[in-house]
């Protein structure tokens, strides 16, 4: 009897010390070894926007007549953070390490042609081509369109069924909203051109923040899918829409003459539609041209010489999608019939 008194005394007093020493707020024993355990919430990812280096994005540098830039300083800068530079090799590539975020390409000694503010959302699996010129003088600073940009842009782009990740977006203000009243110029002498912006890697979509309200008109280009032409309204606090499905792209070659079908050198082509410049090229000396890149439809094509040696020419083409036109331009020059 004394010796059963004793074991049960033993077995109290050791569940006692356990259940002290036992940490407050855990499982016990059983529930542990059962495999119940507290649910962990996963960690949440926040995209890196700060422009901060990451992965590397190779940049092709190409003139206006296709041939590759070398040995030029590149530079990437973001809104802050460090800048990120190299040296295109002879091919005309060079490879930054840029990260998802905003970022503004320069060239030394040459213009960047289209959009050099990048934004880019994820990873680029292909060579980014960027068109230079030699160095011109700056572009004018961009007017000031307002304190007020709660609003913004954004859109889908697609080609042949699929959301495209290399889109550019170049924007015209075309004024605020009127009391009561639709979009208007009613605080602008003019429309407004926005610097445009390339989004690279967002299949997803594109959108661009912090715009003022009212309305613009907005040319849309993606490499090989040509350009589109559209408009959209930015709601005050509000997103405005700009989505648009492109084609393939098309071009126009050919050579500009003058009267005697003698072949003018130094002649600027531009390819314009709805006004908007879509892409531009110099005759060498056989004046043959070619503009690329260009939307199905109608596009204006306009040629200038320096010195005003010729008579500018302004000629209409009809260009169909992924196909290339063939068009003469003939110019009245100041040497005919001499």
């Amino acid at each position: 009897m004394l010796r059963a008194l004793i074991v049960v005394a033993i077995v109290i007093t050791a569940g006692a010390v356990a259940w002290i020493a036992w940490p407050r707020g855990a499982a016990p024993p059983a529930a542990r070894d059962a495999g119940v355990a507290r649910a962990v919430p996963p960690p949440v990812r926040v995209p890196d926007r700060s422009g901060a280096a990451g992965p590397a994005v190779r940049f092709a540098l190409r003139d206006r007549k296709g041939a590759p830039v070398a040995g030029v300083d590149v530079r990437a800068a973001p809104p802050s953070g460090a800048l990120a530079s190299a040296t295109s090799g002879s091919d005309g590539t060079v490879t930054l390490p840029l990260g998802p975020g905003r970022w503004h390409l320069t060239v030394a000694e040459h213009r960047v042609a289209g959009a050099a503010d990048l934004e880019i959302d994820g990873p680029i699996a292909h060579d980014v081509a960027i068109l230079v010129d030699p160095a011109e003088a700056p572009p004018p600073e961009p007017e000031d369109l307002g304190r007020d940009r709660s609003g913004g842009l954004t859109g889908v782009i697609t080609g042949g069924g699929a959301h495209l990740d290399d889109v550019t977006i170049a924007p015209t203000y075309l004024g605020a909203f009127g009391p009561g009243k639709p979009v208007k110029h009613d605080r602008l002498p003019h429309p407004i051109a926005i610097p445009p912006r390339r989004f690279l890697g967002a299949p997803a979509g594109y959108k661009w923040p912090e715009l003022p309200a009212g309305g613009y008109d907005l040319v849309v280009t993606s490499p090989g899918w040509g350009a589109a032409h559209l408009r959209a309204t930015v709601e005050p606090t509000g997103w405005g829409v700009g989505t648009v499905e492109l084609v393939p792209a098309g071009s126009i070659s050919g050579v500009v003459q003058d009267g005697r079908g003698v072949a003018v050198s130094g002649v600027t082509v531009r390819a314009e539609v709805d006004d908007h410049l879509v892409d531009e090229a110099t005759t060498g000396g056989d004046g043959i041209y070619v503009v690329d890149e260009l939307p199905a439809g109608v596009v204006t094509l306009s040629a200038r010489v320096g010195h005003d040696a010729c008579t500018p020419a302004r000629d209409i083409v009809t260009v169909e999608a992924g196909k290339r036109a063939t068009h003469r331009i003939e110019m009245v020059c100041a040497w005919q019939g001499h």
